[in-house]
């Protein structure tokens, strides 16, 4: 009983690293992609701002 419930917790942590190690890629993509965006706002400005006449 115990052991079944020790096992299962450790699959769940297993299965957690995995995910978290196949997301990571994509995940610093996009993060990279955020920061750059934070830092040099003028792209974003200049697509919301077109066409508003300011």
């Amino acid at each position: 009983r115990g052991t079944g419930l020790m096992h299962a917790a450790t699959a769940g942590m297993v299965a957690a690293g995995v995910v978290a190690a196949v997301c990571a890629g994509p995940l610093a993509r996009v993060s990279e992609r955020a920061a750059e965006d934070l830092l040099h706002p003028h792209a974003y400005r200049s697509a919301v701002l077109e066409g508003t006449g300011r």
